[in-house]
């Protein structure tokens, strides 16, 4: 379940807040019990963008809380956390786009990432990426690419490089696609393949 709150505080000025909560039903089987990962998760968030010009502000809070977590089910839905960050995006000209993020969280300040990104739509249908993170656990490096084949369909490539500060080194790569069903259904689908030092892992 869920509700969402939109407040337009000036008319460059816009406050969201929403609420979702998940909930495991009795009886639930392995495998439901595997992606949610406890009896009861919900998620605040409030999030609150200023528009001036060329310059686009962002600013987020998202608190997660978990209630009865089931043992040996490790899931991106059943972590608590407190995630505050902040987003700055610039358009240089009409085709290119800086942008800059800080995320932490404040229940482990060890998890906070910097990120510095740039886009540019060389053409009308195609659209170039970079981005560079910093951790305290390393970098990570990517590029990426998008085609609007059609006005329904775009397909996108992305190349990461992991540097961990062990001396890990992690190569992505990601073929994905999103097909546009109508002005509110659309579906995506992508395949990555991750090069480590250990091997070949695929998902």
């Amino acid at each position: 379940t869920g509700m969402t709150l939109t407040f337009d505080l000036t008319p460059v000025t816009r406050l969201t807040a929403r609420r979702d909560i998940q909930r495991l039903m009795q009886n639930s089987n392995l495998q439901t019990r595997a992606q949610v990962g406890a009896t009861e998760t919900s998620t605040t968030m409030v999030q609150i963008v200023h528009e001036a010009q060329r310059l686009k502000l962002t600013g987020e809070y998202q608190l997660t809380q978990v209630r009865e977590k089931k043992d040996g089910f490790e899931t991106a839905t059943n972590q608590e956390q407190a995630i505050i960050a902040g987003k700055a995006e610039y358009a240089l000209t009409d085709r290119v786009d800086l942008s800059l993020t800080q995320q932490m969280d404040i229940k482990d300040a060890s998890k906070a990432v910097t990120t510095a990104g740039v886009q540019a739509r060389l053409t009308d249908k195609l659209t170039l990426r970079g981005q560079e993170a910093f951790s305290k656990e390393g970098t990570a490096t990517s590029a990426g690419l998008t085609a609007n084949v059609t006005e329904k369909l775009a397909l996108s490539s992305d190349y990461t490089i992991a540097r961990m500060n062990t001396g890990e080194v992690d190569k992505t790569m990601t073929i994905g696609a999103e097909q546009k069903v109508n002005d509110n259904i659309f579906t995506s689908g992508s395949v990555a393949v991750t090069v480590a030092r250990e091997g070949w892992n695929a998902a």
